[in-house]
């Protein structure tokens, strides 16, 4: 995988050769248009694949279940306690398999744990640990997506694969191709897709969301088969 660095000024100029000619280009999207346009591929780009990610440290307060995430981070993927991975575990569970978890710590004794075993979601910028530190200073690692890079300035510098690049072009073209309509827009939809086979690589678990299915046209067959036998007879079939 080659990684290359672009402005959002080379990133603009790229995206006028990818929409056609570059002065037919230049008059038909504004360049603060094309900002935006690029600013929502990335965003779209990082929530299909969660392609930026990154680490933070936090330290235990005494007592405490819940923590805050910085706001580097929109999403937690895995977590440890002093070097101790911790294992995921849903709130329902929590809450329906272990009534007054929140109360637990590393002191509460009986079949509690001495430290932190489970780490729960509770919502995009909430995680708990189960049971909670007693003594507290202790580090948890979380590691999770990253906030979209945004390109602020012509100079904001992008780092991103190749084949990655491409496929970002592709969601540019379809993106803007809106503002044309009518069989401009129609015919970008096979960009989109070729965007969306490229995230489906990066994301293996898009290929079971029937959302991207659709979008994709891979169920197409399925849909079109008749579910209902047309001549019922007796006897084996």
């Amino acid at each position: 995988m080659a990684y290359s660095q672009v402005t959002r000024a080379q990133f603009r100029s790229l995206v006028r050769n990818q929409l056609g000619d570059g002065t037919l280009a230049s008059a038909f999207w504004r360049d603060d248009e094309l900002n935006k346009v690029i600013q929502e591929s990335l965003r779209f780009f990082n929530l299909l694949t969660g392609y930026w990610k990154t680490r933070v440290a936090l330290p235990t307060t005494a007592g405490t279940v819940w923590y805050s995430l910085p706001g580097t981070i929109t999403s937690g993927m895995r977590m440890s306690f002093n070097g101790f991975p911790l294992r995921p575990e849903g709130l329902y569970n929590m809450d329906f398999g272990r009534n007054g978890w929140e109360s637990e710590t590393t002191t509460s004794g009986g079949d509690v744990p001495t430290r932190p075993r489970y780490w729960v979601i509770g919502g995009l910028n909430k995680i708990g640990i189960w049971p909670a530190d007693a003594a507290g200073g202790g580090g948890l690692v979380i590691d999770g997506l990253a906030v979209t890079p945004i390109l602020s300035s012509d100079a904001s510098f992008l780092d991103v694969g190749q084949e990655d690049m491409n496929c970002l072009l592709d969601l540019c073209q379809h993106i803007a191709a809106f503002k044309e309509g009518g069989l401009e827009f129609k015919n970008s939809l096979e960009s989109f897709k070729g965007f969306l086979a490229e995230a489906g690589k990066r994301n293996a678990i898009l290929k079971r969301c029937a959302t991207y299915r659709k979008w994709l046209g891979l169920d197409l067959g399925r849909q079109k088969r008749n579910l209902k036998e047309a001549d019922e007879a007796v006897g084996a079939r």
